[in-house]
């Protein structure tokens, strides 16, 4: 046997050869519920965007903010954040296509807001900001982690 050996060639069975095609009328409806998904997608683009920016590019924005301990300024920028991603994914929930990311709002923003509350003991906001979120939320698709806040959130303003 050298480098390069005959093999014997195995008969492609039918589902192997080709790919089976789709029939006009599923051809169809995938079209739609692609044309759909494109059309909802650029309405939650544009629903998403706050001064022309989308919601993810504001992230450097909050992180210079950050660097810099202009906590009140962060919070105010994050209150005109909240309705633009609570928007986006409101109509990401119509699109036939969306993921479970795309149906649930971006969670930094309102861990952001719920960390400045929990540094300054103002439990209630904090609260106010996790159940904000967790109300956009689909039932089981909220993250983790926000729920455990609020947990303990609600304990720490019974303490206090």
């Amino acid at each position: 046997m050298g480098w390069f050996s005959r093999r014997k060639a195995t008969p492609a069975t039918p589902q192997q050869s080709r790919p089976q095609r789709m029939s006009d009328r599923e051809l169809t409806a995938h079209s739609d519920k692609l044309e759909k998904s494109i059309h909802v997608r650029e309405a939650a683009e544009r629903a998403g965007q706050v001064d022309g920016r989308r919601l993810t590019d504001w992230i450097p924005v909050l992180d210079q903010l950050r660097a810099q301990k202009r906590e009140d300024e962060i919070l105010v920028l994050l209150e005109r954040l909240f309705p633009a991603n609570e928007a986006h994914a409101r109509i990401m929930r119509d699109s036939p296509l969306a993921s479970d990311n795309d149906v649930t709002p971006l969670v930094t923003f309102y861990e952001r807001a719920a960390i400045i509350h929990r540094r300054r003991r103002d439990y209630t906001a904090e609260i106010a900001v996790i159940e904000r979120y967790l109300s956009h939320c689909l039932p089981g698709k909220a993250y983790p982690k926000m729920v455990e806040r609020l947990d303990k959130a609600r304990k720490l303003q019974a303490g206090a």
